[in-house]
């Protein structure tokens, strides 16, 4: 078995590739550790560690930084300039693993 801890037991998924749970129903709790598994019918297993990570990334009190060889207030003197967000967001479960990045006019 999966020991004492489980939280769903086996359940038989005949000529799939993929089975889809309800987290909420099972009582998986936000920032968890869980085994996900699967067997064949004759018993060889495969197992993947899983963070349930329901809550969004948070921003925290700073503001984007716009970093330039010759600054002006707000204007840039140089074509290039270099966004910097270290420290801006975070994410108490699992962390951020990419960002994307914009660049607009101000809107008309």
């Amino acid at each position: 078995g999966l020991g004492v801890d489980t939280l769903l037991p086996w359940q038989r998924v005949v000529i799939h590739h993929s089975w889809t749970y309800d987290g909420t129903a099972a009582g998986l709790a936000d920032g968890g550790v869980y085994w996900s598994m699967v067997q064949t019918a004759t018993g060889v297993r495969s197992g993947a560690r899983t963070v349930l990570d329901t809550s969004p990334p948070a921003v925290l009190h700073r503001r984007l930084a716009v970093e330039a060889p010759h600054p002006s207030g707000t204007f840039l003197m140089n074509a290039t300039a270099t966004l910097c967000w270290r420290g801006m967001f975070t994410d108490a479960h699992t962390g951020i693993d990419a960002y994307d990045v914009a660049l607009r006019t101000a809107a008309g």
